[in-house]
């Protein structure tokens, strides 16, 4: 009797543990949002910023097996003889990422996946440890590519439009190809070591992140590329005050640049990467706060805030160390005359405003995020001319009841603008390629050649529309997409060229999620009609567009021990 008793005591200890939902994570993400819409949840600012942590789960979020993990009830072992919530170990689910993508690569890759052509293969797993103020995931990563050569941007435009192409490559360090062949490498992933103090931490991570509302993208940070290392003071779960819920994170971290030749064309590497440091690392300094008012629940507002050098070239000064807390009026850098630029210290900056809306009375979420790359002289230019270096998406998640008890209907959508507007004519005149991560300086919000937030190149502009029917995790369903790649390097290469025609990507596929006892697939199908690919339409003498139509195959495998 005494040993069943604390066996029930050791099970019933566990739900109040924390479990981590790792940014970008297609299934799980969804619920979560779907819950909250259906009114059986209150997620808050958590969403907002992400990897999430789910202390408040119920055994109504997750269906099925997948509820255990979730509630800490794996395979654990408490730390201690006594029974105590601050004293855990546990076991990861194991995830696989399967992509392919036979002839020219397409859409965001998550992690250490890649835009490349051929097979990739993602494998992660770990563990969980806590103990009183300790808190622990050790999530590595492990990957493998083939890497195959495609049919990339050809050397048959004239050299105008050649230079303004090497111009787009220096300002985003994007190859089109990643490694010459198979390659493999190791990362740690989503691991993370952190205090905990109430509903704050301070860490060291290499976890992904996500700042803002988005569902298919974001303009700071998102799961598009690799994640980087850095230290960390933030929220773990929101903080409750007299005032609502706040979130929020400020951070440093190392960014690296990849320095691999863009083009699998020798002839277009001639000018490539020309100025910038070699062997050097980029300091990131970066801040994001959420608030959730305590009279308007269903509101969620926050910013977000980057700034990033040259480690060779930083001070060491406050402002060196912490540049997020400068102004942000670019007045401070300028004579008196406001003619010559006096800040020396070659310094990228971001800065995005967000705001969610949710309705559960009408099952539906409304969201937003507006960003700048290049802040204003002051106020005033910024309330005459907000359009000068922005970005921003919008979106919104509707769901639909059915006859069938726990089944609905899913109908979501987003828009992403990444391109400049039409202001850069007057700014720039019509031989500037610059888009959202972009920088005279620095060339590019970018970590392992990749970018962090827009993982769709610079200067895409993405529409994206799904319908599915979901019941609990399990789904199907179909997405249509629309991509106009790269749409700076478009207008200036060939704004004046009589006909010319964009690169557009129109695309459908199909969406199916299963729950399997321990097993969690989820697999996308999909085909992409290729309108003028890689604007090669434009070429001269040129008398058709050539279109092409390839596919990609996706596969999510997650495996509870």
């Amino acid at each position: 009797m005494k040993k069943l008793l604390s066996i029930v005591l050791f099970l019933s200890a566990f739900p109040v543990f924390s479990q981590m939902v790792p940014a970008g994570f297609p299934v799980l993400e969804e619920a979560l949002r779907r819950k909250e819409l259906l009114g059986e949840l209150q997620m808050g600012t958590a969403m907002m910023h992400r990897p999430l942590q789910l202390p408040w789960s119920e055994s109504f979020i997750f269906p099925d097996s997948w509820n255990p993990f979730y509630l800490g009830q794996t395979f654990s072992v408490d730390l201690e003889d006594s029974i105590s919530k601050n004293n855990y170990f546990g076991v990861l689910p194991m995830r696989n990422f399967f992509r392919f993508s036979p002839e020219r690569p397409y859409g965001q890759a998550p992690g250490m996946l890649r835009p490349a052509v051929g097979a990739q293969n993602l494998l992660s797993g770990g563990v969980e440890f806590r103990w009183k103020m300790l808190h622990a995931f050790v999530q590595p990563e492990w990957y493998v590519a083939e890497n195959r050569n495609f049919d990339g941007f050809p050397l048959s435009f004239p050299a105008r439009v050649n230079s303004l192409r090497q111009s787009l490559w220096n300002r985003g360090d994007m190859p089109e190809v990643f490694s010459q062949g198979p390659s493999s490498a190791f990362h740690w992933g989503n691991s993370k070591l952190a205090l905990q103090w109430g509903a704050f931490e301070w860490a060291v991570s290499s976890q992904q992140l996500w700042w803002g509302p988005g569902q298919f993208n974001a303009l700071m940070f998102s799961h598009a590329g690799q994640s980087f290392p850095h230290i960390s003071f933030n929220t773990w779960k929101p903080a409750k005050t007299f005032l609502g819920d706040f979130s929020g994170q400020i951070l440093i971290g190392r960014l690296e640049d990849l320095e691999k030749q863009p083009s699998q064309i020798n002839e277009l590497n001639a000018n490539f990467r020309p100025g910038l440091p070699q062997n050097d690392w980029r300091y990131l300094n970066a801040l994001m706060l959420t608030y959730q008012p305590k009279w308007l629940s269903q509101l969620t507002i926050g910013f977000t805030r980057s700034f990033q050098q040259y480690e060779s070239r930083r001070p060491r000064t406050f402002n060196g160390w912490l540049p997020v807390l400068e102004p942000f009026q670019k007045r401070r850098v300028f004579d008196e005359d406001n003619i010559r630029f006096s800040d020396d210290r070659e310094i990228d900056q971001q800065a995005t405003v967000f705001a969610r809306y949710v309705i559960p009375k009408a099952q539906m979420e409304l969201y937003f995020e507006f960003g700048k790359r290049d802040h204003n002289l002051d106020w005033r230019e910024f309330i005459l001319n907000p359009e000068h270096a922005r970005a921003y998406l919008m979106g919104f998640q509707k769901l639909f009841a059915t006859a069938d008890p726990g089944k609905v209907w899913q109908l979501r959508g987003e828009m992403l603008q990444g391109s400049n507007s039409i202001n850069r004519l007057t700014r720039y005149g019509g031989n500037v390629v610059s888009g959202w991560h972009t920088h005279g300086r620095l060339n590019g919000f970018r970590h392992q050649g990749q970018l962090l937030g827009l993982g769709r190149g610079i200067g895409t502009n993405v529409q994206t529309l799904e319908f599915s029917r979901v019941h609990g995790l399990d789904k199907w369903g179909f997405l249509l997409e629309r991509v106009e790649n790269h749409q700076d390097f478009f207008w200036a290469a060939f704004e004046e060229q009589e006909g010319a025609q964009p690169w557009m990507d129109l695309s459908g596929a199909f969406l199916w999620t299963k729950v399997m006892g321990p097993l969690l697939l989820d697999v996308r199908l999909q085909g992409i009609w290729g309108y003028n690919y890689q604007w090669k339409g434009n070429l001269p003498q040129k008398a058709y567009i050539p279109n092409r139509l390839d596919f990609l195959t996706q596969a999510h495998l997650y495996y509870l021990f």
